[in-house]
């Protein structure tokens, strides 16, 4: 398994006509440099800024994005055209929902304006606000209808300097007209992901040797393969809003987290435990068009896979737990500077006793155990295991150990100097990821292992 880099972030809505040119410094910084040339994808020709790292998501997008040294970072994106629903109104509304609603849960639109469109082609921009980690940026939104198509292009940024660069690549997007016979040129080949920039965690994709591919996304870690896509999502509390008597929870599941995103066009639950929360069906994506085949299930987290067909489906998730088991593709590699700081472990179990003659109460024993690890920049490290065991009323026996020297990383291991008894312990290592943050997988192959939480 490799690591990989992949850069994801969402943000604040501004209008492109609202929005004055910068400092000519911050505008060369953030253009890239270099000489751009016209490219084209889909319906769409185009002039991105020279440099920036491509990317494509098959059947749905192409991205160029740009991260700098100053943590600053911009991505130009223009989605996949889709038939109109007959007026540019309804279009923009579609695509708004869709884009800026479903993907970065923003607010509005506000300041909607018709702006001048060629060939036949009418165009509307929009803004609202949005902010993701407690941090804003900018997005400019832009919808085109007409000749039987809709398409939207849009730019993000968490720093005003980019905005120029935004303005003109929304700028540089024309159409064909509905009698051009000019063809569509093929963009070059997409590049390996880019080294990930300063960001929370340096690794935020994984490619694996059996063909998965897994990235962290702001809601879910997206699992991929050719045409199949599993969201693992973070874990989010289901209340009793979602609980009977307000109906159950595996159709409440799918009504609020299914629906929004694809047309449903059957459903069963062929597949269905008598444990888990099960659904499927055949569906169409509302962005994309694509006709997929859903298969849904929720163990106390929350799975969701999409597939070409239902063939596929049944051989790649057999069983509920078929899907479920692939959250083992929720690893991350790990960097030096992602692990700096203080991780803590620890769990308890207790145990009520009674009289098998008698059925009186005879006690109760608890075991508890933890352990804090401690990594400095330096190079330094300290641990400290405690725990204690026995009877909760006068039996309790406790122990501490601790442990200091030095440790080194690499991508999926972790070695630590001065161990118990002095030895050099390796632990195979790997990130987890959560909302907004990372748990940390250790284990020393020794009968150690460890589950830690970043405490400060």
């Amino acid at each position: 398994m490799k690591p990989s880099s992949h850069f994801s972030l969402g943000i604040v809505l501004l209008l492109v006509c609202l929005l004055g040119p910068t400092n000519t410094a911050a505008q060369n910084a953030a253009s890239g440099g270099g000489s751009a040339t016209v490219q084209s994808y889909d319906l769409a020709r185009f002039t991105p800024p020279a440099g920036w790292q491509r990317s494509v998501s098959p059947n749905s997008s192409v991205m160029y994005s740009r991260v700098d040294q100053n943590q600053g970072w911009c991505q130009l994106i223009v989605y996949n055209s889709l038939a109109t629903s007959g007026s540019l109104e309804q279009d923009f509304r579609a695509e708004w929902q869709a884009v800026a609603v479903q993907k970065l849960s923003a607010s509005g639109p506000a300041n909607v304006a018709d702006i001048p469109a060629a060939n036949g082609w009418k165009c509307r921009s929009a803004t609202g606000t949005f902010t993701h980690g407690g941090q804003p940026g900018t997005l400019l939104f832009q919808t085109f209808s007409g000749n039987g198509k809709r398409l939207t292009s849009i730019g993000l940024t968490n720093q005003n300097s980019y905005v120029p660069t935004i303005q003109k690549f929304l700028r540089s997007v024309t159409l064909a007209g509905p009698s051009s016979t000019e063809p569509v040129a093929a963009l070059p080949p997409s590049r390996p992901p880019a080294p990930a920039a300063r960001s929370a965690f340096q690794f935020t994709s994984s490619n694996f040797d059996d063909g998965w591919t897994a990235s962290v996304q702001a809601d879910w870690v997206l699992v991929q393969r050719e045409t199949t896509r599993v969201y693992l999502y973070f874990y989010f509390p289901v209340g009793a809003d979602m609980r009977p008597p307000n109906g159950n929870i595996r159709d409440n599941l799918w009504h609020r987290f299914v629906k929004p995103r694809y047309t449903v066009v059957s459903e069963n639950e062929n597949r269905k435990t008598m444990i888990h929360e099960w659904k499927e069906g055949e569906a169409v994506d509302r962005q994309t068009g694509e006709r997929v085949y859903l298969a849904m299930v929720w163990d106390g987290n929350f799975y969701l896979a999409a597939s070409p067909d239902r063939d596929t489906s049944c051989r790649l998730f057999p069983s509920p737990d078929a899907l479920i088991a692939m959250s083992r593709y929720n690893k991350f590699a790990l960097a030096a500077s992602d692990i700096v700081g203080t991780w803590q472990s620890g769990g308890s179990t207790t145990t009520q006793w009674y009289d098998s003659v008698t059925g009186l109460a005879a006690g109760v024993t608890m075991a508890a155990s933890g352990a804090v690890f401690t990594f400095n920049r330096d190079g330094s490290y300290a641990s400290v295991h405690s725990g204690a065991s026995g009877a909760v009323v006068g039996g309790m026996s406790t122990f501490q150990q601790e442990f200091r020297g030095r440790y080194t990383v690499t991508n999926w291991q972790l070695t630590a100097t001065n161990r118990y008894q002095g030895r050099t312990d390796t632990f195979a290592a790997h990130f987890q990821a959560v909302r907004n943050g990372r748990l940390l997988h250790l284990n020393d192959n020794r009968g150690g292992s460890y589950l830690l939480v970043k405490v400060r």
